[in-house]
């Protein structure tokens, strides 16, 4: 039984010791919904009061496996509704708790990915991009800025950075395209060619396997001319056998009358 349920066990177990009446009648509708074993329930009889009963009762099926607190919440339906809503509540309240926290725990998790995210950015600019960008006499100190300053000199640096490529290719003199749509013009010509490529070995294969079914059908086409001839000539065999039974039949009667004509005449 896992713990939500064991918590709304507990939560109303005096709504339980006050209300339900475990009779040996319920102790054996509980022991058919393998909810207590026999031994149990044996020993849940053999209790004083009601409520010890019950208590003892409620030990057991926390005891239960994981099918306990439904099958014992299924008991309860017909004459203790109010107990069952009380149980559903308690177990509601508790999943409300749990997802409460979880979603408590992803926000702190989020927040600090974000702070880690931008420190390191902070970092990547400060080391790597201004240096190679700006040049080693340019300082700027991520760690005296927040996050929306980083975010500016990263935007800032990626400009100049793209301004600076187009300059050393000369672009500006033959209106060149954005970096970013040179780079998506030559991923599309590369995928192209894989297209290609892969077209034509689909092709390829497609003309391998129209062969292979071909081949197939030719073999089922000769499997079942083989297959008639050979009940064929189980047919013709049988036939054969029939024949010569009939055949043995004759011969046997004919010497048995030639037997009875020769005895005749001896006599």
């Amino acid at each position: 039984m896992n713990s939500e349920h064991k918590r709304a066990l507990n939560q109303c177990s005096q709504l339980l010791l006050d209300s339900l009446d475990a009779t040996p009648a319920y102790l054996y509708e509980l022991k058919n919904q393998k909810c207590i074993t026999e031994e149990a329930a044996d020993k849940i009889q053999t209790q004083a009061s009601r409520r010890s009963k019950v208590s003892l009762l409620l030990q057991h099926i926390q005891l239960g496996g994981p099918k306990a607190f439904p099958a014992f919440r299924l008991s309860l339906m017909k004459e203790y509704s109010w107990i069952v809503r009380e149980l559903d509540k308690t177990v509601d309240e508790y999943q409300n708790m749990v997802q409460e926290n979880i979603s408590r725990e992803q926000t702190n998790v989020t927040k600090n990915q974000q702070t880690i995210a931008l420190q390191a950015l902070g970092k990547i600019l400060q080391k790597r991009l201004i240096p190679m960008v700006y040049g080693p006499n340019h300082s700027w100190n991520s760690g005296k800025y927040g996050g929306d300053a980083i975010i500016r000199k990263l935007i800032e640096t990626i400009r100049e950075l793209e301004k600076r490529c187009a300059d050393i290719l000369h672009e500006n003199e033959r209106k060149p395209e954005p970096l970013h749509e040179r780079i998506e013009k030559e991923r599309n010509n590369a995928l192209q060619e894989q297209a290609a490529d892969h077209a034509a070995e689909m092709h390829r294969l497609q003309n391998q396997v129209k062969k292979a079914h071909k081949e197939v059908e030719s073999c089922k086409k000769k499997n079942e001319t083989l297959t008639q001839q050979i009940k064929a000539l189980k047919d013709e065999k049988k036939q054969l056998k029939l024949e010569l039974k009939v055949a043995l039949a004759d011969k046997k009667l004919l010497v048995q009358k030639y037997q009875k004509k020769t005895n005749t005449h001896e006599e």
